[in-house]
């Protein structure tokens, strides 16, 4: 097969390496398109080096897309976002309390004239209204064309199928490959970006022929939040996670992480996961009140390692001249592998973890580490803690959840001593949550062998 795929930046690749990797290391060609390009300091913000990993794997090619559109495109780029923005007050939304910070989130993407008439004016937030412009922005759409830039890309490539991913960030580049591959025929494919991407982020402009969906939450959340029919959705599992089980990843020697931690044998040590800088802002109280609650117990000899947000950093060097802190620095490593096996290391050697990081949340959980969830009282109203796609991680039970932290020693305690019952669910987790057709096979191997299926290969 010929693949077209598109992904947002360099910066997610990692989200669909493990497909990525299957498809090239089974025979099918495999060209990837960036859609949008970054600066060198944006690039590597994440993933260090994700072009040194695409060289090495067969049958790869690799461009980045610089856009050209007409007038009419781009306003209709504009049109799009405005969709977005109402859809968040779809009955869908409302009914699940959505923090209104993600409505407000989406109105700032939105140019000033077109965001004081749809925000502001009385009138473009009725229902009537949201049906009118909605039936006007679709006919846009539909007379905008593609932009020539994606399809010379897709006629010069001639794919089997396109792949994209996410497609629905704020001004997303990658859906028009989408709509101008189904002009052509070509079988297109949106694999959904993360865990939650359906929920706290824009729709879909245009439907591809299938969904690649990671679990059975997101399939019911691409229904009753896209419209999306069920039969145009097929399950796979979440490649993101797949280098929790791969062997790449399990190459960290214990000697290695004592010494960049300057850890002694004998220490015991728990991991802070800071948050984002949206959503971390209190991340610095809340580890000093850590700190303070552990210097005065029993546990006042137990080192904190502090991984902060790659967005949020700054709080950091409050905490690193103190004797039972490290702090988990960017600069640790240069080497995606080697940087994802140390925390890999890292998490399946400490007592828990603490936070409220929720992506390494549920990277703590698949190694082995359980979580307690600190929902601070001054974190009580952020967007977090009413998001749908965290209120049903909460509902799994997978997380130790408490509102403070005077109890941390017994808490910590607790899920110390309780290990067998979260391994129970840690394993319910998996099956349901990351790996829900087959917890022993590769993700990769999966989605690649159903779009195998589907194309008649």
């Amino acid at each position: 097969m010929k693949i077209l795929y598109c992904l947002r930046n360099k910066n997610i690749f990692n989200y669909q390496e493990s497909f990525i990797e299957n498809l090239s290391q089974n025979g099918h060609d495999v060209h990837i398109v960036f859609s949008s390009v970054q600066k060198d300091r944006e690039a590597n913000f994440m993933d260090p080096n994700p072009i040194e990993r695409l060289e090495k794997l067969p049958n790869i090619s690799f461009e980045n897309l610089i856009a050209q559109r007409n007038i009419i495109q781009k306003l209709n780029m504009i049109f799009r976002e405005v969709k977005n923005y109402q859809r968040y007050f779809n009955k869908s939304y409302q009914d699940n309390s959505q923090h209104s910070f993600y409505q407000e989130r989406w109105a700032k993407y939105l140019p000033i004239f077109i965001r004081f008439i749809f925000t502001k004016v009385p009138l473009f937030k009725s229902s009537l209204m949201r049906k009118f412009t909605d039936k006007l922005f679709n006919l846009i759409e539909l007379i905008s064309g593609s932009p020539k830039t994606h399809k010379k890309i897709i006629d010069d490539f001639g794919p089997d199928a396109i792949i994209v991913s996410p497609a629905n960030l704020r001004y997303s580049e990658e859906i028009d490959f989408i709509k101008y591959g189904k002009k052509k025929g070509i079988y297109s494919f949106i694999s959904v970006l993360s865990w939650d991407n359906l929920t706290t982020k824009g729709g879909f402009n245009i439907s591809p022929d299938k969904f690649i969906a990671w679990n059975y939450t997101h399939q019911e959340e691409l229904i009753n939040y896209h419209d999306v029919d069920k039969e145009n959705i097929f399950v796979s599992g979440s490649p993101f996670f797949d280098k929790w089980f791969m062997e790449k990843y399990a190459d960290f020697k214990h000697a290695d992480f004592n010494r960049i931690f300057n850890i002694e044998p004998e220490d015991e040590f728990v991991i802070y996961l800071g948050s984002s800088s949206n959503l971390g802002k209190y991340d610095q109280e809340v580890v000093s009140e850590i700190l303070k609650f552990l210097d005065n117990s029993s546990l006042k000899d137990l080192i904190v390692i502090i991984k902060p947000h790659l967005t949020n950093q700054d709080y950091t060097k409050k905490f690193s001249h103190l004797k039972n802190v490290r702090v988990w620095r960017n600069d640790l490593t240069t080497d995606w592998v080697e940087n994802q096996s140390m925390f890999k290391f890292g998490l399946k050697n400490a007592i828990c973890s603490l936070g409220l990081n929720t992506t390494a949340m549920i990277d703590s959980v698949i190694n082995h580490c359980p979580v307690i969830s600190i929902i601070h009282e001054k974190n009580m109203d952020e967007p977090t803690n009413a998001a749908i796609h965290f209120k049903s991680l909460i509902n799994s039970e997978t997380y130790h959840i408490v509102n403070n932290i005077n109890n941390l020693d017994r808490d910590i305690k607790s899920v110390s001593d309780n290990r067998s019952s979260f391994e129970e669910k840690r394993n319910k987790f998996i099956s349901t949550f990351v790996r829900p057709i087959n917890t022993e096979i590769n993700v990769g191997e999966i989605t690649r062998k159903e779009i195998e299926k589907l194309l008649g290969q």
